[in-house]
């Protein structure tokens, strides 16, 4: 949760400054919003399946050492067995039946729709209170 303040706040200066792009090239502030915002997302989404390893083993910049820890590691973990490292239909069928899984995206969703609605929301509840400019803050 705090790396999401961090990038509220970063992400609200950014996007308070593509917001005074409002007209330009004939468009709202939010179009030059979103598509500034989701540029660098579509042309790093499709290196992400050639430039990020699939497991330890495969990591290029990871030491023969470190991949050998690594691998330890993740075998020492309680539960961990070579069958849970890889994903089968029936597990997949069997979680989506599970009501406990539907239960904590239940909760995850309320949690996440009151921390991100807050500081999305909370600049037009402040203006809506009659704050209208960073002078009257002062």
């Amino acid at each position: 949760y705090s790396i999401s303040a961090l990038s509220g706040a970063v992400g609200g200066l950014v996007a308070y400054g593509i917001a005074q792009m409002d007209g330009a090239g004939g468009w709202n502030a939010w179009r030059w919003i979103i598509t500034i915002n989701g540029i660098p997302t579509i042309l790093t989404a499709p290196l992400v399946l050639w430039l990020l390893p699939n497991d330890p083993e495969t990591a290029s910049f990871l030491t023969e050492e470190d991949r050998r820890n690594l691998v330890l590691l993740r075998q020492a973990e309680i539960g961990q067995t070579v069958s849970g490292q890889q994903m089968h239909k029936e597990d997949v069928i069997a979680g989506v039946k599970d009501w406990k899984i539907w239960a904590l995206s239940f909760a995850q969703f309320c949690s996440h729709s009151v921390l991100y609605s807050f500081s999305v929301f909370l600049p037009t509840i402040i203006r809506e209170m009659g704050q209208t400019g960073w002078s009257d803050a002062v």
